[in-house]
């Protein structure tokens, strides 16, 4: 028994040289892919040691660790070997080395083939659930994997809980500590259930187009994360990043286009790039679809809908004509009793009997929803700017970056509706005397939700900046700022909206203040590609009327993802211009 030992032994040194030899020739551990199943950028981006086999981690160390690794089992007990753990590594050496399963002893992996069993893969979908911007660890969106087979499905997520909503505590946790992250595979079913329901949030499912290894290693790169700890950075390391590097363990090419700051749309625009997305089915929350077929039909149409509706008056459903104009008509008394009955408006036993009378319908018409709004058509989520400001006569060169992810002043029309979300965004400007901080936004929302008669939405806003602006005696001062505001939105034609907030807030430079300000204006898309941003706003502070503002922008949308703005405020008799071009990217 002992020879065979010293054997086997003396067999597995001979085989793990060998394949080491091949791996140094070819310089296997650089290769996009091997970065990409250890989630290597210049660093690791996990730390846990759970995730390496090499005591001293470097893309090298890793590689021959690992090989000698796979090539010992018997010493392992059962799910232990790392021919269990890191099954996608096992299966890129085997693929790359051209080598045998006969080759490597056979590992015993139980836990692995109840994954098998219970998670099966024929189909995987990339799936985005667009930004909930109530949430901070979700205002991007969020971006998982589907897999399903065999009458199954399930999701596959990374994310953090955020258990504080004290803005600045979140700021410092999601940037610089970062926060636990979890890898959660749970029901397909209890997700979507989640984020159309619980959220109010649409979900695209984009069926990926892989080869039979890609989707091996994207399955089996998941199942290598299951308990490995990682931290989760909004900016850094986030859902968008852990499925980028899943994606690029399948298809290395998209590691070319890993960003500054990869947000999860992004991510689905990188993967519609490298042409890995096959098809895609958009599953539309309820106010969603509500506001898409109120633009199909008229408005004493919708108001006839909630009038009989209130009135239980149910049979004027009844014995329509079967035209495209009482299809889109019925389809939306639908959806609008589903949301009224989700909603706890609406009997159950009126919901059932407005129900039968809509099943009796058999209408032949039907259209694509996917393309209404597409994410995919949205501008770049970053900006940088450069530009000439002048403010009270005097000249300054103006800077500004935003990391994420676009203002009132871009071009909107792929969001569900006018909305502002900037995150990091920091501007200076600069003369031959001084250089000075003009802006720099923590957090900075805006939710410009059209008002509509059957879900009477309200707009909100919230800002988290320090930035220079007029103190009570219109002397430009750095503040530091924190305000919210509610107010609303009318979308009087399809390319105009008036919106009216009010917002109220404290200000910090040497002292507090509280300040609260009202806000009424319009955005309007007009010809030659451009738009339009007006806005007047009374400003008090500590109760008492303080000045003016009136503020005026013309944005012109370029090609090559370049913008031409023009800006003019006036806050009483104070006067500001400001021109710039802009790159999205």
């Amino acid at each position: 028994m002992r020879k065979v030992s010293l054997l086997f032994f003396f067999f597995s040194y001979l085989i793990s040289n060998q394949i080491t030899n091949q791996v140094i020739q070819k310089q296997l551990y650089n290769s996009d892919r091997w970065k990409a199943l250890l989630h290597y950028n210049k660093k690791f981006e996990i730390t846990d040691k759970k995730f390496f086999i090499s005591k001293n981690p470097t893309l090298k160390n890793e590689l021959t660790s690992d090989i000698k690794a796979f090539l010992n089992t018997k010493k392992y007990a059962p799910n232990k070997s790392p021919q269990c753990r890191f099954p996608a590594r096992f299966l890129f050496i085997k693929k790359e080395l051209n080598l045998k399963d006969n080759l490597f002893p056979k590992a015993n992996c139980p836990d692995l083939e109840i994954y098998k069993q219970k998670a099966p893969y024929k189909n995987i979908s990339l799936i985005f659930a667009s930004e909930n911007i109530k949430s901070p660890s979700s205002m991007m969106g969020h971006t998982f994997f589907k897999f399903s087979g065999k009458g199954l499905s399930n999701s596959i997520s990374f994310y953090t809980f955020i258990n504080s909503y004290n803005p600045l505590k979140l700021f410092y946790e999601n940037i610089i500590t970062g926060m636990k992250g979890y890898f959660i595979l749970r029901p397909y079913r209890e997700t979507l259930y989640n984020y159309l329901e619980g959220e109010k949030r649409n979900v695209w499912e984009y069926h990926l187009k892989l080869t039979p290894f890609e989707k091996q290693m994207i399955y089996y790169h998941t199942w290598e994360l299951k308990d490995i700890k990682m931290k989760y950075y909004f900016t850094s390391y986030n859902c968008a990043t852990v499925v980028f590097y899943i994606l690029a363990s399948a298809n290395p090419k998209i590691l070319k286009d890993n960003k500054l700051w990869l947000t999860p749309l992004s991510l689905v625009k990188i993967a519609n790039k490298y042409k890995m997305i096959d098809k895609s089915n958009l599953l539309p929350s309820d106010e969603w679809f509500i506001k898409l077929l109120e633009n199909k039909v008229t408005f004493s149409q919708i108001r006839k809908i909630k009038n009989i509706i209130e009135s239980k008056e149910f049979s004027n459903f009844k014995n329509l004509k079967l035209t495209k104009k009482n299809f889109y008509f019925i389809t939306l008394a639908e959806t609008y009793s589903i949301y009224l009955y989700k909603n706890n408006q609406l009997l159950k036993n009126d919901f059932y009997k407005l129900n039968k009378i809509f099943d009796s319908y058999k209408f032949k018409y039907h259209f694509d929803i996917s393309h209404y709004k597409n994410p995919l058509k949205t501008p770049p989520e970053r900006q940088i700017s450069i530009g000439l400001k002048n403010e009270n006569k005097t000249n300054f060169l103006k800077f500004s970056f935003l990391p994420a992810s676009h203002t009132l002043n871009d071009n909107n029309k792929e969001y569900f509706n006018e909305s502002a979300l900037k995150i990091g965004y920091i501007s200076f400007i600069a003369n031959k005397n001084q250089v000075l901080l003009n802006n720099f936004t923590i957090y900075n929302m805006t939710n410009l939700i059209p008002y509509d008669i059957l879900t009477t939405p309200t707009s909100y806003n919230f800002d988290l900046s320090i930035k220079r602006k007029y103190d009570k005696n219109l002397d430009k001062k750095l503040f530091f700022n924190m305000n919210v505001g509610i107010g609303k939105d009318l979308n009087i034609l399809t390319d105009i909206n008036l919106f009216a907030l009010f917002d109220v807030g404290v200000q910090y430079h040497k002292n507090v203040d509280l300040v609260y300000y009202p806000k009424i204006g319009f955005s309007i898309y007009e010809i030659f590609n451009s738009k339009g941003v007006f806005y007047y706003q009374p400003t008090f502070i500590n109760n008492n009327f303080s000045y003016n503002k009136y503020s005026f922008s013309q944005n012109f949308f370029l090609k090559n993802n370049y913008k031409l703005s023009l800006e003019y405020k006036k806050i009483d008799n104070k006067e500001e211009y400001e021109i710039g071009v802009v790159k999205l990217f």
